[in-house]
């Protein structure tokens, strides 16, 4: 057909040439996501930048140091897309991060008392889940445990001065 062969010749084009086509080579969702935050990236207001940095679970900060990051996201999600390797720092925080979240919810199920406080909807002290993550070792900021316990719905409370 003259239409794959057109686009094999473009791929081979932009292989010599070190660049690449504008298509998308993979359509996953991680790989559209990271599209579409490049793509309004510069245009996205503080709000905005807020909203993507707190899904991917990083701190908030100015407008350049927010876009910074996020653009730094988008392509290691692209280039793990495309079964290239991400870079080290990237795939390492998103590991960490899974760690951790794991890390939460093992505590959460292996402690009857937070458990049942859990499945009855009652908050739980997340200074005692914070102690318990570093009696096992595991680094835990509070603002990933607010994060981790926010996406799984469970209430909190705590005492955040200690």
């Amino acid at each position: 057909s003259s239409s794959s062969s057109s686009s094999s010749r473009q791929a081979a084009a932009a292989s010599q040439s070190g660049t690449h086509t504008s298509s998308h080579s993979s359509n996953n969702p991680q790989s559209i996501l990271a599209h579409n935050i490049l793509a309004k990236l510069d245009d996205m207001t503080m709000t905005e930048l807020e909203v993507q940095m707190s899904q991917f679970g990083m701190k908030k900060g100015g407008v350049g140091y927010m876009r910074s990051k996020l653009r730094s996201v988008c392509v290691g999600m692209l280039e793990e897309s495309q079964n290239q390797p991400a870079s080290k720092a990237v795939t390492k925080r998103m590991q960490k991060l899974q760690d951790t979240e794991q890390a939460v919810r093992d505590v959460l199920i292996s402690d009857d008392a937070l458990y049942e406080k859990v499945i009855l909807y009652d908050p739980v002290d997340a200074t005692v889940i914070l102690q318990q993550l570093k009696s096992l070792g595991v680094k835990c900021s509070k603002k990933i445990l607010t994060k981790v316990l926010d996406d799984e719905g469970i209430s909190m409370h705590g005492n955040w001065r200690n």
